[in-house]
């Protein structure tokens, strides 16, 4: 895995030559993540964007509360409430608004049919109709698939084995839970009744049924409606604080998804006019019954002066008479105003303490505390801050930072607002109302001096002015409401109706890239996983990284029916290697050292095949060359020359001095001569480590100018240190894709003992990249054969 990584950077020479070795995986994978993309689109549903825009209005007018009253009243206008863009996203994507919505749309049963791998949602031109029966059981939220046999009948079939929700449209809840198999052949128009389902099915005679397709459908749920839908919503200005809402949904079904934008924009305006309609309707009950009371009133007084004044006669009483009659009522009105101010006073004190009272907004009207310029700032403060609360307690979690921001400022405002209006209320309690009773008392003494009848007169008198006023006041403000009831319009309307943005899913371009992206991802994730889970060294980089005894040379990968290389194929790149492996051998082998032993570490790894090609690289190269079969007790060259069984052994064990010459065999090969391991003897390591052996080292070493040893692995016995102290120089095979790291691990703790001398590792069996290999061909370097 290291050899991914370079200088701590990614080795991109290393990590392409891996991918033309394997160039075959992208072959293979391409096609298949393709075509798994082309069966993605062909069996996605095709999801469409769609899009309607509303204009709310900047002030709510027309709809009176019950405190703004007091307003109309006091001979002020009605407040104009400041409308929220952010108030009516919420009111406009609530759960309640949609669920108003598609309470009034045919979205009860959804239906669907199954074409070439494609499904399709119908409405308004599905080949049958489903009619539930509302005050019946229904089973929602499963698959009915349904077989047209003919006009007159279908077949109806449908499972579930997880539990399925039994519900009772008419009162929108759920009554129980279903599982089981429903199969059954019915007659269109034939109504069916059971306790789990209650429905009848039509056939549309004006839309025909595609005999290839599968048509089902679904029974929904009210509320599982209204969670579809509002999911989908999306609801956002139009433009930066402005009042224009853009409205936004996704679906598959063009009519479905444009009628809900419609309709949803119709309920929330209807909604809006039927709130504002119902405050004008409770504004005007509330001034008929005072006009109503206003005009008994004054009858009553009109008629109590007129029959005083028949009875009495006219009374006549100076100016300063009447000054003081005046000078009481007034005064008894100012005490009237005052304990209305103080009673407001308290009233406030109450909501603000009242955290319920003011979730419901109900802060008295400021135009009934005689404009109290420091009571009003600070209670529009108070409101702004509560509202800002509420409005983010909406989006953000209770221990949000900004929340408690805002109820740290709420509290502070509470405390000055506590102050103020207590300090007042006992201000007003105390001094205010105290002199007013103080006045009221002395009037009352001075006109308790006066006739009776004088009396009598003038208070009949200003009863029945006050009473006239009062009337004419009331007669004016119900007109008025009259009139704004009869021409209320909403305040909000539709800009643009529903229209379709465009396709938003699936993303046939994204899809068909990212299937791209991953045809090459997937083959390069698989050769790096490969690489890492692999346990076996499989190039000079890796060979290098697990071993520190130096390395000579590769061996390329060849043909397995061919033996000696050199002399079946002489211009394969195989053969080649081979001859620089000699090369680097004659550079860095002293000139005396003539002895070159090869070793593994266990069988298999081409030990005895790179004995026979380097031993024929150097008889080719003009060198007597012998070649010995030391590996007494597995020796496989005699599977690569026609050799006599007798050699090596017998030559060890034998009791007189046979001449040497006896047991050399020469080869087809000029300068190549052999000495076969013979026959198998019970003690090979003896015959190694015996005098004799030496005595025949000696001798060679005076006759070849190389001896090649072919030696048992080095990990399984000792026969090759037998040999050791013989040995000018040893080669290590190490076979690519064969060898395990872990069988190094012997061999690096030898050479760091000092244990192995002159040792050179070989990588043998490389297959060489298919671009190197064609290259060395067409370059006419060697060929094939």
């Amino acid at each position: 895995m290291s050899q991914y990584f370079k200088n701590d950077s990614i080795n991109l020479s290393f990590l392409i030559r891996r991918i033309l070795t394997h160039w075959y995986y992208f072959l293979v994978i391409a096609p298949i993540v393709v075509s798994l993309a082309f069966i993605h689109l062909r069996g996605a549903d095709v999801k469409y964007a769609f899009s309607g825009s509303l204009l709310i209005g900047s002030n709510r007018t027309g709809a009176q509360t019950e405190e703004e009253l007091l307003n109309i009243m006091a001979g002020s206008s009605a407040e104009n409430r400041k409308v929220t863009s952010e108030n009516e996203i919420i009111i406009l994507s609530s759960w309640t608004m949609v669920r108003k919505t598609v309470a009034k749309l045919d979205f009860g049963v959804s239906y669907f049919f199954e074409k070439n791998l494609r499904k399709v949602e119908l409405y308004h031109n599905n080949p049958f109709e489903v009619k539930v029966d509302s005050a019946a059981t229904q089973i929602v939220g499963t698959k009915m698939s349904i077989d047209l046999l003919s006009d007159t009948e279908y077949r109806l079939y449908f499972e579930r084995e997880s539990p399925a929700e039994l519900y009772l449209p008419a009162q929108d809840k759920k009554t129980g839970e279903w599982t089981g198999k429903f199969e059954k052949t019915l007659k269109f128009g034939q109504p069916f009744k059971s306790p789990e389902l209650n429905l009848t099915i039509y056939k549309n005679p004006t839309i025909g049924a595609d005999a290839k397709a599968k048509y089902y459908f679904f029974l929904n749920s009210l509320s599982s409606i209204t969670d579809t839908y509002k999911a989908r919503l999306k609801v956002k200005e139009l433009v930066k604080e402005a009042n224009g809402l853009d409205i936004r949904t996704e679906g598959t079904t063009h009519a479905k998804e444009l009628v809900f934008i419609d309709s949803l924009m119709e309920t929330f305006i209807k909604d809006e006019l039927y709130n504002k309609n119902l405050k004008g309707l409770k504004t005007l009950d509330f001034v008929k019954q005072q006009f109503e009371q206003a005009t008994r009133e004054l009858l009553n007084s009109q008629q109590q002066l007129e029959a005083f004044k028949s009875g009495k006669g006219i009374v006549l009483f100076d100016n300063q008479s009447g000054n003081t009659i005046n000078n009481v009522a007034q005064f008894e009105k100012d005490k009237e105003d005052l304990l209305l101010k103080i009673d407001y006073y308290k009233d406030i004190l109450n909501v603000i303490n009242d955290d319920k009272q003011l979730a419901n907004m109900r802060i008295p009207s400021l135009s009934n505390i005689n404009n109290d310029g420091t009571l009003s700032n600070l209670l529009t403060d108070f409101t702004k801050i509560y509202q800002e609360k509420v409005k983010q307690e909406v989006y953000a979690k209770e221990k949000n930072v900004q929340i408690q921001e805002l109820k740290t400022s709420m509290d502070a405002l509470r405390g000055l607002l506590k102050d103020y209006l207590s300090s007042s209320i006992q201000t007003m309690t105390n001094r205010s109302l105290k002199d007013i009773n103080n006045r009221i008392s002395r009037f009352s003494n001075q006109a308790s001096t006066l006739p009776q009848s004088q009396r009598m007169l003038i208070e009949l008198e200003q009863k029945a002015e006050f009473n006239r006023n009062r009337y004419e006041f009331f007669l004016q403000k119900k007109e008025e409401a009259e009139i704004g009831l009869a021409t209320s319009t909403p305040d909000s309307r539709v800009v643009d109706t529903a229209k379709t943005i465009g396709r938003v899913a699936p993303n046939a371009q994204f899809i068909y890239f990212m299937a791209i992206l991953f045809s090459g991802l997937i083959p390069i994730s698989l050769i790096i996983i490969k690489d890492v889970v692999n346990d076996k060294i499989r190039n000079k980089e890796e060979l290098v990284e697990f071993s520190k005894i130096p390395f000579i040379g590769t061996i390329a990968k060849g043909d397995k029916k061919s033996k000696v290389i050199l002399v079946e194929k002489p211009n394969s790149l195989i053969a080649e290697t081979f001859r620089t492996l000699r090369t680097n051998l004659d550079y860095l082998n002293d000139k005396d050292g003539k002895v070159i032993a090869l070793t593994s570490a266990i069988a298999f790894e081409g030990k005895s095949f790179c004995t026979v090609n380097i031993s024929t690289a150097f008889a080719f190269a003009g060198k007597k060359t012998l070649l010995v079969c030391a590996d007494l007790r597995k020796s496989t060259i005699k599977n690569y020359f026609r050799l006599e069984e007798e050699g090596l052994t017998e030559f060890l064990s034998a009791s007189n001095s046979f001449p040497l010459d006896n047991f050399i065999q020469k080869t087809e090969i000029p300068n190549l001569d052999i000495i076969a391991a013979g026959k198998p003897k019970p003690n090979p390591s003896e015959l190694l480590c015996s005098e004799r052996m030496s005595q025949f080292l000696e001798e060679v070493k005076g006759k070849y100018d190389k001896i090649v040893i072919d030696t048992p692995p080095i990990t399984f016995v000792a026969d090759y240190f037998n040999l050791s102290h013989h040995i000018d120089f040893t080669l290590y095979i190490v076979r690519s894709n064969f060898t395990k790291n872990s069988s190094l691990e012997d061999i690096n703790e030898m050479y760091e003992k000092g244990k192995v001398k002159n040792i050179r590792l070989v990588l043998n069996d490389y297959k060489f990249p298919s671009s190197y290999e064609n290259t060395y061909l067409r370059g006419g370097y060697a060929t094939n054969t």
